[in-house]
């Protein structure tokens, strides 16, 4: 848990930055020996103008973990139920 929601984003752009462009990012998630794990977001990100993200991925692997959002609340949930989701942009 990173203080606030579950889990630990792959990447956490910090909310002092304000320019960051992002292409073609995949986050896979496997936890064979606790299913229960939970990711809330995939990636975290500041809501700026100068702060972009284009094509992302998340997958869990097996269908044995949980991520409900590729970032910051949004895009699709993979788990055992939808194994893929992709999100074409964020900013």
């Amino acid at each position: 848990m990173d203080g606030s929601s579950n889990g630990y984003p792959s990447i956490n752009v910090a909310n002092s930055v304000t320019a960051f462009q992002a292409y073609g990012l995949g986050v896979y998630c496997y936890f064979s020996t606790n299913s229960g794990v939970a990711s809330a977001n995939a990636l975290t990100s500041p809501t700026s103008s100068g702060v972009q993200w284009h094509d992302m991925v998340t997958v869990s692997l097996g269908g044995v973990t949980t991520i409900s959002h590729i970032i910051e609340n949004t895009g699709g949930t993979v788990s055992s139920g939808s194994t893929v989701a992709d999100l074409t942009s964020y900013s």
